[in-house]
């Protein structure tokens, strides 16, 4: 079987001859040419990443065996230090259809500020659509809203208040 890989080594020098060639092409003002000198420009910038690619790989301390424990390690590593869940990192960021849907309101998810109150000027949700949005995220999350929790006018204040609840306290 022929081998058709490249190294960085010959992906480098082939793209440096195309580029040269493309050049001298261009140059040359002969119709065919200087078209075929657009096909060699982007063959070597394709040949010069390509070999960029390569010589990056060359400087891999490890090799793909023993991932799941290094992503194990780097879950862990977060947690120690206290950093966020890509989740609640997510909901923070991302927009939120889940809350649109359950209530089905006018509005775009993305039109929904993180930090705009649920309450009054805010969406202006009333207790009814709090009530469907702690049953949304029972359902969703398995997290128990509780109506005679002191913290819900804090809990349902923002989309971001309830978004930190869920992450500090959804089941695992």
């Amino acid at each position: 079987m022929v081998n058709l890989a490249l190294s960085w080594h010959e992906a480098g020098i082939s793209a440096a001859c195309l580029a040269v060639a493309a050049v001298a092409a261009r140059r040359s003002g002969r119709p065919a040419l200087v078209a075929a000198a657009g096909f060699a420009r982007e063959t070597a910038v394709v040949l010069a990443l390509f070999g960029l690619w390569q010589l990056a790989g060359t400087f891999v301390l490890m090799g793909p065996e023993g991932a799941v424990d290094r992503g194990q390690w780097i879950w862990q590593a977060e947690r120690a230090v206290h950093l966020p869940s890509e989740t609640a990192v997510q909901l923070a960021f991302l927009p939120h259809p889940l809350i649109v849907q359950a209530l089905n309101l006018d509005v775009a998810p993305e039109d929904i500020k993180a930090d705009e109150p649920l309450y009054g000027d805010g969406l202006g949700l009333d207790s009814i659509d709090v009530l469907e949005i702690a049953l949304v995220v029972s359902k969703r999350y398995g997290l128990q809203l509780r109506a005679d929790n002191d913290d819900n006018h804090r809990i349902f204040s923002s989309l971001a208040s309830l978004t930190d609840y869920i992450a500090g306290h959804k089941a695992a």
